[in-house]
This record gives C-alpha cells, structure tokens and sequence, in this order.
C-alpha cells in the first residue's frame, strides 16, 4: 500500500525518547533513514542517559532534527508530552529507541489513521529473525497499542489530554488503548528488541514502580 503523503497535506513527526542503550540509538536512526518512505523530522528527548548517549545526539544535525534534554529524570509519560509538544507534524509516531522499522513501515500506519485514531504496526520481539524484514516470524498477538511504537495525529491529545505523568514507567499505552479508538496494521512491521530502553534511571526495584504505576492506572 503506498500513500501519496502530499495528499494528507500533514506532516510526519517521529519521536524517540531515549535513556542510555545508545548502540540501539544508532540502529534505530539508521533503520529509520533507510526505510522511511515519508519527509519527515525527527523528534528526540533524551531523560538523562547515564552513558555517552547525549554526545551521540549531538552529532545528529538538521533542519529535521528537533532534540530536548532533561536535566533531571522525568519518567516515560513526560517524556512522551515533551516529544509531542515539541514536533511540528500533524502526525506523531512514538517510537522506543531499541526498535528496527522495516522497509515502507510509515505509509501504511498513515494511511490507516483513516480509520483508526491511533495506529501500530505488526512485530517480531526479542531476538532479531533471520527473515526480517520479510516478517514471516511476526507476532500473533493483536495488541490495541503496541507500546513500542505507535502513530496518531496531534490533534488526538486535544481530545484525550496529554500522557497522566504519574505513569512514570509503564500504562501509558494502555491508558492511550482505553481513551481512543485503536488498531494493529499488519502491512507495517517492526522489530523490538524488549527492555533494551527501560528507563532504569528513575528506580532500581521495577517492581515497586510497576505497582505504583498500576495502582495510578487504576484511579485513572
């Protein structure tokens, strides 16, 4: 399926928020440049990487190269309302930095904000299959969000609100699954490496911040 962008008259934001995993960094970067279809800039925020990954952002220049650093840890959702007030596009696709997109993974999910408000692509997880990007080893399971990437138009969070920023660390894709209209397009397909992002920087026991997190969902 190919999608004539121009006549969306709309523009591509894809955002990435990083913490640390700066060799994922550079494979998404990458992987973003070879196998995108659509113009588009990229949005970055990085949460206070704990290794050199700030001084790889900073050798990524242009005009379509938007950066913010935190200069104290925020948390996923913040992050996630930063990358989004800071892009320009009318469309946004978040993105975690340990994934890899597949050749013309954007114009289907574009395509498919037709009918859904918020849009993701099919995966394989975990360890990188040798027939990717063909895909024949693609994840069965339908997810309403995937959490590692997924696309909308800005103009969602006028009707839904920005991220609840007391989702430090995870829900925040199931709090976007309950508050908008949802779907999975098998015709995208990315790679997700799991967990190589997690932003172990705002607590070292995730099982603690998980049960906050979910107890927070939970009154939401």
């Amino acid at each position: 399926m190919v999608v004539d962008f121009l006549n969306y008259n709309m523009k591509l934001s894809v955002c990435l928020p990083t913490y640390g995993a700066i060799d994922y960094t550079k494979m998404f970067v990458e992987s973003l440049e070879k196998n995108t279809d659509s113009k588009y800039e990229l949005v970055i925020v990085d949460d206070v990487s704990p290794d050199n990954t700030r001084e790889y952002l900073d050798t990524l220049n242009g005009k379509n190269i938007k950066k913010l650093y935190h200069e104290v840890n925020q948390g996923i959702s913040k992050t996630w309302n930063d990358l989004i007030k800071l892009a320009t596009g009318d469309i946004v696709c978040i993105c975690n930095s340990d994934i890899l997109f597949a050749p013309h993974w954007d114009t289907p999910l574009i395509g498919s904000l037709e009918r859904f408000e918020v849009t993701s692509p099919y995966h394989t997880a975990g360890e990188l299959p040798a027939d990717f990007p063909e895909g024949k080893d693609r994840s069965g399971n339908f997810l309403p969000v995937l959490g590692c990437c997924f696309m909308f138009k800005k103009s969602l969070m006028d009707k839904i609100g920005y991220f609840p920023e007391e989702l430090r660390l995870w829900y925040g894709d199931n709090w976007l699954g309950k508050n908008a209209h949802c779907g999975q397009i098998y015709d995208s397909y990315v790679h997700h490496f799991i967990s190589k992002s997690a932003n172990k920087g705002l607590i070292n026991d995730f099982d603690i911040q998980i049960a906050r997190d979910r107890e927070a969902f939970n009154k939401l």
